[in-house]
């Protein structure tokens, strides 16, 4: 039976900010308190989105959570209406008020980890909704997350939806790769976490006990779940996920030398396990610091480009802003890939979030596409909708001090009541 790779991406929400909030994604707290561009963001977005699908990629849009979340502030202990919360909050407590209004739900990548039926015992999609611990602006996302998904991968037949763990730290598909010598086949999954170290300038984002709990419960086959442990060098530099210095698709890996613990003994266990598994080799371009280093794939975002495969043509959609690095430049033009394509993104990239970031990928047979909710999937028809439904409801800037204001709040609530219409997703939402 065929399969092939649903890219899910994010569709940037109505109360785009730049609070500062991730602790460890340096681009995040550079770039806090600048006005952002909500409408920008989301067209940004939806044109990568589009780009991917005229490739010939299948592609599904992913609302975005309700945002402020007033009812995170009430189980805080904050009485009253919404409009007095917020203002209470303004007053009293910003930092919260920029958490329960943050947009980074868009960054799909660390909504849930995805195992292949492919890869189970049970021979159905697994999922596990990330439970996103470590920053109350990303945990809060887990119960929409979870209710989302319930509706999306709604028949038991073919996907086993797994809970938000309820202890230990997990940060979803942004810290989990997958090799495979095609979509459909069998392959290695490979978990990666940090280790929390005394001497730390940032915390690791995913616990090794979180990654080895999803391979238990996604029941992987053996030989076909890894563990690998990310460099902590490489997380006090600002690779606060393993998507900052590594991406895979199907047999290819291209990582940075620094990326992982031990990384010469993994490696070569990677390819041994790839051999056994798929009778195939594994490609594995690894990239030395002095040809790019730690920092500059950190601010080029480089590895969270996102390579697709589209019958024998493999190609990567890097950040525009890797043409600001002529090493970064000169080392995709040496690469074998059949197209470089640079997808502007800088709303998000102020944001800490790449291409990469922006999706979740899933592996998916005939029957399992066919099984899921498909008012998501985008179609040429639902593009244009989606552009007149951003440019009627967003803002064209967004500052902090607008975060308190109730219409922003009515605003977002009438553009995504809106939108449910649109991808088929009534009663998502809790005000619905």
């Amino acid at each position: 039976m065929n399969a092939i790779e649903l890219n899910m991406d994010g569709l940037v929400g109505p109360t785009h900010n730049y609070a500062g909030l991730g602790l460890g994604n340096l681009a995040s707290m550079a770039n806090k308190n600048l006005n952002s561009n909500p409408k920008l963001a989301a067209l940004e977005g939806l044109k990568k989105m589009k780009l991917c699908h005229d490739l010939g990629l299948k592609q599904a849009v992913i609302p975005p959570a309700f945002r402020p979340d007033i009812s995170a502030a009430r189980a805080l202990g904050h009485q009253g209406s919404d409009e007095a919360i917020l203002n209470e909050l303004k007053e009293s407590d910003q930092k919260l008020l920029c958490a329960i209004s943050s947009a980074s739900s868009m960054w799909t990548a660390n909504a849930a980890s995805i195992s292949p039926s492919a890869d189970c015992r049970d021979g159905k999609v697994n999922i596990t909704i990330a439970n996103l611990q470590k920053n109350i602006h990303r945990c809060i996302e887990a119960p929409f997350n979870e209710a989302l998904f319930k509706l999306i991968f709604h028949d038991a037949s073919f996907f086993r939806l797994h809970n938000p763990l309820v202890v230990n730290s997990d940060e979803g598909g942004a810290n989990h790769m997958r090799l495979c010598s095609d979509y459909g086949q069998r392959g290695i999954e490979i978990f990666v976490y940090g280790s929390e170290e005394i001497n730390a300038i940032y915390a690791a984002r995913q616990n090794k006990k979180a990654s080895a709990a999803i391979v238990q419960q996604h029941m992987i086959l053996n030989e076909s779940g890894m563990l690998v442990q990310q460099s902590s060098e490489a997380i006090n530099k600002g690779v606060f996920h393993n998507d900052v210095i590594a991406v895979s698709n199907k047999s290819l890996l291209l990582i940075h030398e620094k990326a992982w613990r031990s990384q010469a003994t993994v490696l070569a266990e990677l390819r041994e396990r790839f051999k056994h598994l798929t009778n195939t080799d594994l490609l594995i371009i690894e990239v030395a610091e002095d040809e790019i280093s730690i920092e500059t794939a950190v601010q080029s975002y480089v590895f969270n480009s996102q390579i697709i495969s589209i019958g024998n043509r493999t190609q990567i959609l890097a950040p525009s802003k890797c043409k600001e690095f002529p090493e970064v430049v000169s080392f995709l033009d040496r690469q074998d890939f059949d197209a470089v394509h640079f997808i502007d993104l800088e709303q998000s990239m102020r944001n800490g979030g790449g291409p990469a970031c922006l999706r979740l990928r899933i592996e998916l047979n005939e029957r399992e596409l066919s099984a899921m909710h498909q008012g998501i999937i985008l179609t040429d028809a639902l593009y244009p909708k989606l552009v007149d439904w951003v440019n009627k409801h967003y803002r064209d800037c967004l500052c902090l001090d607008d975060l308190s204001d109730p219409h922003l709040l009515t605003e977002s609530q009438l553009a995504l009541d809106e939108l449910t219409t649109i991808l088929s997703l009534k009663g998502l939402y809790p005000f619905q």
